[in-house]
């Protein structure tokens, strides 16, 4: 359902009328963290640095596409883990997550400087896990899965092209043993329009 709304929001926003049309690109970089299941390990490290680049069009003063990609950073862990059949090793584990995608993005003017904004996209995450054992030597995988972003966030236009704004995305991502696990990042932003 989620996904039909996001579909529907990204089509509706793409037919509006494109006389205003407003390029932009923008950057944000912060802290990215993922709720990831660390039960028996000795460590674990769920948020590490993060980023984000879009680009789009504003088709209205308040409206517009944008594609994103997300480097969600990576969570890293150790421990000593039991392997069916292969007995227990100490394992050292890395997850990153990544994303690409298509969404719209909304603009809620709060005065004449700060304006509040909102996202919604489709994106393909992929998933990554390396893992290297004292014992069985190591292992890469990865995994991809479509999923929808949201994102929110502040900000203040420091002249009619730059604004610096406060932002958090989210989205959930899909593990190389089928696991769902949710990401988020937590950035300062620059957006610049031409």
């Amino acid at each position: 359902m989620i996904r039909k709304i996001a579909i529907g929001a990204v089509l509706s926003t793409v037919v509006t009328s494109a006389a205003f049309a407003q390029g932009f690109v923008g950057v944000s970089a912060g802290t990215a963290s993922a709720k990831a299941d660390c039960t028996g390990l000795d460590t674990c490290k769920d948020s590490s640095t993060g980023y984000k680049l879009s680009g789009g069009y504003m088709l209205t003063d308040r409206m517009g596409v944008e594609a994103v990609y997300f480097n969600m950073g990576k969570v890293t862990a150790s421990g000593t883990i039991f392997y069916p059949g292969r007995g227990s090793s100490f394992t050292d584990s890395e997850i990153k997550t990544t994303g690409f995608g298509v969404g719209v993005i909304g603009l809620a003017p709060l005065g004449t400087d700060w304006v509040f904004n909102y996202r919604v996209g489709l994106l393909n995450a992929n998933s990554t896990t390396d893992v290297t054992t004292t014992k069985f030597g190591s292992a890469s995988d990865s995994k991809s899965a479509s999923t929808v972003y949201f994102g929110i966030g502040g900000g203040y236009n420091v002249n009619s092209n730059i604004t610096v704004a406060l932002e958090y995305d989210f989205f959930n991502a899909t593990d190389t043993a089928d696991g769902k696990y949710t990401v988020s990042l937590t950035s300062l932003a620059a957006r610049y329009k031409f």
